[in-house]
């Protein structure tokens, strides 16, 4: 489903944004074992590093996370986030999608990274518009709906994206017509209920 980022980006810096490749050693895939949810196979990795801050990889942990939002996707598009633009391939090659909108909020990636990611496409390229814009802040177009919403835009999972996930699905509640999902929010909800069940654990233990 995915590609091998290290193939069709190159390694390069624009402003404050960085792709370098990065190798996994066999020892470094075992470690990452004892981190749940976060196992990475041995190989060279493409990351995108913005502000100094790690943002994405394309490591198995980030294709096992995005494979829904894949699936999903057909005829018009929104998405938040180009990071490697690791997504934008599979779903624009599909045939059932007819339109994709990216909105990214660093210029420095825009410029580092789609330009790279045209040339892979080729002509699914004509598919793909990329605006560079907060998506918390863009001017949603009067009218606009798209079938397929899929926000991406952390760098970390964390348990407090939950509250920017909650404010931009009523943001987009409206606004799309099949599926609307955001990196993780899942495994999020999972984690969320699970950290408040320990809360109330150690509550009623400082109580007693």
């Amino acid at each position: 489903m995915f590609e091998k980022m290290t193939k069709i980006l190159q390694a390069g810096t624009r402003g404050k944004a960085v792709l370098s490749t990065v190798e996994v050693t066999e020892h470094m895939s075992r470690m990452s074992a004892f981190r749940p949810g976060m196992y990475c196979t041995p190989g060279k990795y493409m990351n995108l590093v913005v502000n100094g801050e790690l943002v994405m990889s394309d490591t198995s942990m980030e294709h096992a996370t995005n494979t829904e939002v894949i699936r999903r996707a057909q005829g018009s598009v929104l998405v938040a986030g180009l990071g490697l633009g690791m997504i934008l391939i599979p779903m624009a090659r599909k045939p059932e999608v007819k339109s994709i909108l990216v909105i990214e909020q660093s210029q420095d990636v825009v410029d580092l990274v789609w330009s790279q990611l045209r040339k892979a496409l080729k002509k699914d390229a004509r598919k793909v518009t990329v605006v560079c814009a907060d998506i918390f802040q863009w001017p949603i177009p009067k009218g606009a709906k798209w079938d397929v919403v899929y926000f991406d835009i952390w760098p970390n999972i964390c348990t407090d994206n939950l509250k920017e996930m909650a404010t931009l699905h009523r943001r987009f509640a409206r606004r799309y017509t099949d599926w609307m999902g955001s990196w993780c929010k899942d495994l999020l909800k999972s984690r969320k209920r699970r950290e408040d069940r320990e809360e109330r654990r150690y509550r009623s233990i400082w109580r007693r």
